[in-house]
């Protein structure tokens, strides 16, 4: 018998109704992967980088943003996986008229993927905060195939750093 593949996805709502929205989304990815382990759920300071100038155009308010990972096996390839992400993605953004979701496929086994459309690991996850914290709770042990440092270590320079804050429990939004 074949073995699983592994993958980390990271998933970021930018919408008022932030748990609700991730619900959905762990509810459709549920369908495709099965989640392994789900991170806590962390609310991104708004002065993060990655989320700069992300706002409500029509209230002129800035938006939520929370951040989990989930570690998934599937026994989809990794062009398949992200497709199959690319997809739930695009079924949010046309049922909200707007993005509210965001998800990447940060790591596929220990594989180094660089194709058109497609890098693995995903390049800046080990520079966005909101990807590595969640990610150790999920995998710890992961190894960076690039960089050569655990997820773990790749956490630490952002110790003391104002990226966010811990939300809520995120096993509670796999019950559906």
């Amino acid at each position: 018998m074949n073995e699983k593949n592994s993958a980390l996805i990271s998933i970021k709502t930018f919408t008022h109704n932030g748990t609700a929205e991730l619900k959905s989304v762990l509810q459709v990815l549920s369908k495709t992967f099965s989640v392994e382990a789900v991170s806590s759920v962390y609310k991104v300071n708004r002065r993060s980088e990655s989320l700069q100038g992300l706002r409500d155009i029509k209230k002129e308010e800035h938006l939520e943003a929370l951040a989990i990972v989930l570690k998934v096996k599937s026994d989809l390839g990794a062009r398949e996986v992200l497709e199959a992400l690319n997809d739930a993605e695009q079924t949010f953004q046309r049922e909200q008229l707007k993005r509210t979701v965001s998800l990447n496929l940060l790591a596929f086994n220990s594989e180094v993927i660089m194709l058109p459309g497609l890098a693995v690991p995903h390049p800046e996850m080990h520079l966005r905060p909101e990807e590595i914290i969640p990610a150790v709770e999920v995998w710890p042990q992961y190894i960076h195939p690039v960089l050569n440092l655990s997820l773990s270590e790749l956490s630490r320079k952002f110790a003391g750093d104002n990226w966010g804050e811990f939300f809520t429990q995120g096993q509670p939004l796999l019950d559906f």
